[in-house]
């Protein structure tokens, strides 16, 4: 069993436990903010783990020819700096500052949980700012109990992310459960479209 720590290109990150199957993920696994298919970033940090690193060089006895290559290789770094700086010259659109990137849109309740491992209840960890779960006030180490009359821990977390998403303006029915209280609390809320500034 490892641990994988991701990042979709909506921003959002998010970290879970898996155990491969021959190098590979066992399953899909999809960002739970955005739904985005992030199972070949997880494949590619499974790979780079699992690669082994390389072992050292042979000895080489000492000659002119590192001198040589030493020599090649500092004229041919001043042509590509200075083609470099060439294009630069004559691209002038390169030196215009970059817009900075809108912050993406994410349609659903705005609530971001995780799997316990000890008793695979799903544990809120925290709300998305301005989202319907934010406004209505929902606090980070709520258990999760049920979806629209659904158990949540028998779900997988991509199935409880896409139950949590849906059509803007549509209802879903979140029933919570404090652990410190014991006391047990049902909320409705209405899916909307907001901005992820969770970064």
């Amino acid at each position: 069993m490892i641990s994988l720590k991701l990042q979709c290109s909506c921003g959002e990150k998010f970290t879970f436990d898996i155990e491969p199957v021959n190098g590979r993920m066992p399953s899909p696994v999809q960002c739970p903010a955005c739904g985005k298919d992030a199972t070949q970033s997880a494949n590619e940090q499974i790979a780079a783990r699992a690669a082994t690193p390389a072992p050292p060089p042979p000895a080489v006895k000492k000659s002119r020819k590192p001198l040589v290559l030493g020599i090649c290789a500092a004229v041919l770094l001043i042509l590509l700096v200075g083609a470099g700086v060439l294009y630069w010259l004559i691209q002038p659109e390169f030196r215009q500052p970059q817009p900075v990137a809108k912050p993406a849109a994410v349609t659903g309740i705005g609530l971001f949980v995780g799997r316990d491992q000890d008793t695979r209840q799903f544990v809120v960890r925290r709300t998305f700012p301005n989202s319907p779960a934010a406004k209505a006030g929902i606090a980070a180490g709520l258990v999760l109990n049920h979806i629209d009359g659904v158990l949540a821990e028998e779900k997988s977390i991509n199935e409880l992310s896409a139950m949590l998403r849906g059509p803007v303006g549509t209802k879903v029915v979140l029933e919570f459960i404090d652990p410190h209280a014991g006391t047990t609390n049902q909320i409705e809320l209405i899916r909307e479209q907001f901005e992820n500034r969770s970064k």
